[in-house]
Formats: C-alpha cells, structure tokens, sequence
C-alpha cells in the first residue's frame, strides 16, 4: 500500500506521518510533502512529485480533505 500526505503545517504533517507509521500492516509506503492546496502550483508540484514517487502505481482511492477558508464568492483558474 502506498499513502501520500501533504499539509502546509510540518509539525502536524511529521505527527500525521508518525501515526500512519504505527497503525500501518504490513509494507506500507507513507510520502509525506509540504504542500499548501490553496495554491495551484503548489498542487501540481504535489502531482509531479507524487507521479515521480509512484509511477505504476494506479490511483484506487483518492480523498482531498483540506481545511481552507477564502472568499465566499465562486472564482475559478480563468478569473
């Protein structure tokens, strides 16, 4: 099993990797980056690291569950 895991906050991204070491079965790969998902580059930076990291591997679950707060009106990458 391969996880991967980002968090702007490194303290609470080495607490998270730490804790996923321990309760994992068996041979487990954790990745663990710093990344703010607030930011589009940011995110494709993640991508390319985490293609580089993995390349055969096919994705069978992905969850994003981010804590981001912002405007309250819609925006998009066009404007």
């Amino acid at each position: 099993m391969s996880v991967v895991i980002a968090d702007v906050d490194t303290d609470a991204l080495s607490r998270a990797r730490e804790e996923l070491s321990k309760s994992t079965v068996g041979d487990a790969t954790i990745l663990a980056e710093r990344s703010d998902v607030s930011k589009k580059a940011e995110v494709e930076k993640l991508k390319v690291k985490v293609a580089s990291t993995f390349p055969s591997s096919n994705i069978t679950l992905l969850m994003a569950n981010a804590g981001v707060g912002g405007p309250t009106k819609a925006s998009s990458d066009e404007g």
